[in-house]
């Protein structure tokens, strides 16, 4: 049965593909005279077209080359587009054939809705039902992870202290052991409908989802291998592998040497400054950065806690103004080692070479070199730690 489910996908779309899409909108109860934009799914690297609603409807069309997420986007309030509240945001999988959308204006979801109203319904693509199918089964375990998250915050941070001033943060290690469980079952969900649709685009761009870094750069050939060749040899297939492998830092890399400046202004490298034989964090940081700054006192308390057992800190400040820099290690008085990117900011070099795309960015490395962690903050620094000094 699945294989002839397949066998009739691969045919609509190819039947389809001679005449391009097009999308049909039909809204119900507002609208009137708004723009509508089809675009990426991120809503501002690229739109593909716009259209008005003109009593009640709108329309798009072109062709794709292969079947693709899009999203449609409405800015109720087109003042503040930065506003996620008035922001639609409806993800539709695009293939070339004719799609349409019904929707009351007001249940047109939002970038803080949670899952789409079943009174929004986007008929004629067997490409974007299946889309729709694997969203639905996903919505459950996203909502748990945010659920999960949202008790690791609240336990974490706003842990009760005792009378000598010591906080109880199990709770939190408790809710963090569940939320991480469930990063995993959302992964096997996601992995296991790839599984069992290797020949949908859909189960492609399923994969470009995945959080692979913390499964290790052997994962890519795992994940790729169950999607279909015709698929890996698609241009947008090759253009995943090409990513995935082009992340720099995975779990269980070696960690990747770089120039540095110290506070005199001499170059350090990397490499001079991890010591082998001993558990180092890679800190990446800026003055600027008020989470980095508000962070620095749990530093603090894991390398007095750690540092005599083996436990060492390397901060790396990503700050174009360095002499904010110093000024901020004179208020800090951080007592581990404090170097500078020899960049600035996001152009700097550490950033490129490690992939990062905010700061702080955490990386614990191990007494041989490698990279354990890729998220060595908080809990999860804490309970690493307690994993491997106090058990």
């Amino acid at each position: 049965m699945r294989i002839m489910y397949a066998l009739v996908m691969l045919l609509t779309v190819n039947v389809c593909y001679a005449d391009g899409f097009k999308i049909k909108g039909k809204i119900a109860g507002g609208g009137e005279g708004v723009k509508v934009f089809l675009t990426d799914l991120s809503q501002y690297r690229h739109v593909y077209d716009s259209a008005v609603i003109k009593n009640g409807e709108f329309e798009f069309s072109g062709r794709v080359d292969m079947p693709e997420m899009r999203c449609i986007t409405i800015y109720k309030n087109d003042a503040d587009r930065r506003e996620w509240k008035s922001t639609v945001k409806l993800p539709i999988f695009v293939d070339n054939s004719s799609m349409m959308l019904e929707a009351p204006y007001d249940s047109l979801p939002t970038k803080i809705t949670k899952t789409v109203p079943a009174c929004v319904k986007i008929t004629g693509s067997p490409m974007n039902d299946l889309y729709v199918s694997y969203d639905k089964g996903l919505e459950p375990l996203s909502a748990l992870n945010s659920e999960l998250f949202e008790k690791y915050r609240v336990a974490y941070y706003y842990a009760k202290a005792d009378d000598l001033g010591r906080k109880n943060r199990e709770p939190a290690y408790d809710a963090l052991e569940e939320l991480e469980n469930c990063k995993d079952e959302i992964y096997r969900y996601k992995v296991n409908f790839i599984k069992e649709n290797p020949n949908s685009p859909v189960a492609l761009y399923v994969a470009g989802t995945l959080s692979i870094t913390k499964y290790g750069r052997g994962e890519i050939d795992k994940v790729l291998s169950l999607l279909s060749e015709s698929l890996r040899n698609s241009a947008k297939g090759k253009a995943l592998v090409e990513r995935l492998n082009n992340i720099p830092v995975y779990v269980g890399d070696q960690y990747l040497d770089i120039d540095m400046l110290d506070k005199e202004g001499n170059t350090v490298n990397l490499s001079d400054v991890i010591k082998p034989g001993q558990y180092t964090l890679l800190e990446i940081w800026a003055s600027w950065c008020g989470p980095c700054r508000g962070d620095i006192p749990h530093l603090k308390d894991a390398y007095s806690a750690y540092h005599a057992k083996g436990f060492d800190i390397v901060s790396v400040s990503i700050d174009a103004n360095k002499e904010q820099w110093k000024k901020a290690l004179e208020q800090e008085q951080m007592a581990w080692l404090q170097v500078c990117d020899k960049g600035e900011g996001f152009d700097g070099f550490i950033v490129k070479k490690y992939g990062i795309s905010g700061v702080p960015s955490s990386f614990l490395i191990d007494p041989q070199g490698k990279i354990i962690l890729t998220n060595a903050r908080g809990g999860w620094l804490d309970t690493k730690l307690i994993e491997l000094f106090d058990k």
